[in-house]
């Protein structure tokens, strides 16, 4: 039953890191038209929604299967790095050579995390 979960727990991961990388994409412009905007404000709520997914995911991470921390940060960090970098005109594409392997890293060691357990006769 673990495995299973967490096996939907990194498809929940991968798609809020679709959902990262279609917010950084429709941020994307080279000229603020109308059109633009208008897909910069989706992108926006793209990115948020996707964060905010990104940080349950950290948090059901932490306390189900008690992985690392590190590990469990990299999820905020991701989505936060991305929220910063959709205000540049033409890096949000250049932002997913940071975010993808920080979402892969999280993901890799929440798949095969094992946690440790006291020794001590309780």
């Amino acid at each position: 039953m673990t495995t299973l979960a967490r096996l939907v727990w990194s498809a929940v991961v991968f798609g809020a890191g679709w959902g990262l990388s279609y917010g950084l994409w429709l941020s994307t412009y080279l000229e603020l038209t109308e059109r633009a905007r208008i897909d910069a404000d989706r992108g926006e709520l793209w990115l948020w929604g996707s964060t905010l997914v990104l940080v349950v995911a950290a948090l059901v991470a932490r306390l189900s299967w008690r992985t690392p921390v590190w590990s469990g940060a990299l999820l905020p960090a991701a989505g936060v790095i991305s929220l910063l970098a959709s205000d540049a005109d033409f890096l949000p594409p250049l932002v997913l050579l940071v975010v993808a392997p920080c979402l892969l890293l999280s993901i890799g060691v929440t798949l095969v995390h094992r946690p440790i357990r006291d020794p001590s006769p309780g």
